[in-house]
């Protein structure tokens, strides 16, 4: 909950302050630093990446719309900045089959996808 608050309050006002957000990251231990970014990813997808049966089509469908897995994506993104343990990460929880990431939804791997396709030569 604290993460979820600070992340919130840094990057999702008028203004994102991205340089206190890497800083307090940067003075964290590496396992501290995972455990940030899967707090973030979860939090985000269940906030942002939300998605409900429609009974018309017979599928699933994003609620926030596909801008947002860009969104959630960019925040990411932004968060991991060049810090090549994070996207080491990243890369593990999407090839994966027995971690908790091996279940995510749909839309929050694409989210991740997203992170590493920006970064030349991840995947």
């Amino acid at each position: 909950m604290v993460i979820s608050e600070i992340y919130t309050r840094l990057l999702l006002g008028e203004k994102a302050l991205w340089t206190p957000l890497r800083l307090l990251s940067s003075y964290l231990p590496r396992l501290d630093q995972k455990m940030v970014l899967e707090v973030m990813l979860h939090d985000m997808s269940n906030k942002f990446l939300a998605t409900q049966w429609n009974e018309e089509t017979g599928s699933k469908v994003l609620l926030n719309g596909r801008e947002a897995v860009g969104g959630v994506a960019a925040i990411i993104s932004g968060f991991i900045g060049d810090n090549e343990y994070l996207e080491a990460q990243l890369i593990d929880w999407l090839t994966s089959t027995s971690s908790s990431y091996a279940t995510q939804t749909l839309e929050s791997r694409r989210a991740l996808i997203l992170v590493l396709s920006a970064k030349e030569g991840k995947l």
